[in-house]
């Protein structure tokens, strides 16, 4: 087995304003983040996550797992919430095998990212669909030089 890490993050946006941050710029690296995930545009808000990564076989192979939870504010308060971000569940797995040899530099990942609502408020389907309550499946082959 080789090294792992395990990280218990939270974040906390206040509600005196919203987080923005250009999508040109990239993705915003709390500690909190995951793949898939985005903050901007949310004010209010509150998010945990557990991650864990684990590398294998000389380091070529890393496994990354994660869960969140984030409390968004309210659907309808658009000064805090600007794109109807219902509460949600979040879940990850990355795959990541990095080639020896003449395939050195290529990299094969498997990404699969789940978010589910929070069923603790009853959330009309005009602030489900595209949000929350889908898995995105990704194989990815990546050529670095």
């Amino acid at each position: 087995m080789g090294d792992f890490e395990l990280m218990l993050n939270y974040l906390g946006i206040s509600d005196n304003g919203r987080f923005l941050f250009p999508r040109e710029w990239g993705r915003e690296k709390f500690f909190v983040s995951m793949q898939r995930e985005r903050f901007e545009g949310i004010g209010g808000d509150l998010a945990t996550s557990v991650l864990f990564d684990q590398n294998f076989v000389q380091d070529k192979l890393s496994i990354t797992l994660g869960a969140s939870h984030v409390h968004t504010p309210d659907l309808e308060n658009v000064l805090l919430n600007k794109y109807g971000l219902p509460s949600y569940y979040h879940f990850t797995e990355l795959m990541d095998y990095k080639f020896g040899g003449f395939f050195k530099g290529l990299n094969l990942q498997v990404l699969i990212a789940a978010k589910n609502e929070d069923f603790t408020q009853k959330i009309p389907k005009k602030y489900v669909i595209n949000r929350v309550n889908m898995t995105n499946y990704k194989l990815i082959l990546d050529y670095r030089f």
